[in-house]
């Protein structure tokens, strides 16, 4: 079954990313990779992916409208860290864990590998406003 807007909206945050070909998985480069992504209800994406690369933490982030089509999600990217993305489609294969809501499954092409980020949906931790905990 496709993924829906519903299924989408709120923040994530990445569990783990595995590189994969056929039935082979391979590491990545760099470690700690951490990362949120939100889904709002008016269609819109923002994406943060941090990963430490020697001494060094780098930053990918990039945000825009998002839609859907089949049993994908389209990110179109306005707003990016890398000055190659805006005005780019960055097309996930989404699919949610069969067994619940609470984790989502995004596969992106990298070259001859995919590329799949497991994310768990946040728990909220603090009230966004203070008049939200009454």
């Amino acid at each position: 079954m496709a993924v829906t807007v519903d299924d989408l909206l709120g923040c994530w945050t990445l569990d783990r990313v595995v590189l994969r070909r056929g039935g082979r998985a391979r590491k990545l480069p760099g470690v700690g990779w951490k990362g949120l992504l939100l889904y709002t209800p008016d269609c819109h994406v923002a994406a943060v992916l941090t990963v430490g690369v020697g001494p060094v933490r780098k930053t990918v982030a990039y945000a825009g409208p998002f839609s859907l089509a089949h049993d994908q999600v389209l990110h179109h990217v306005t707003a990016a860290t890398l000055p190659m993305r805006p005005g780019r489609t960055e097309r996930r294969a989404a699919r949610l864990h069969p067994e619940g809501a609470g984790s989502l499954m995004l596969t992106a092409p990298w070259g001859r590998w995919a590329l799949e980020l497991f994310w768990s949906r946040a728990k909220a931790t603090t009230p966004a406003h203070p008049d939200a905990a009454t």
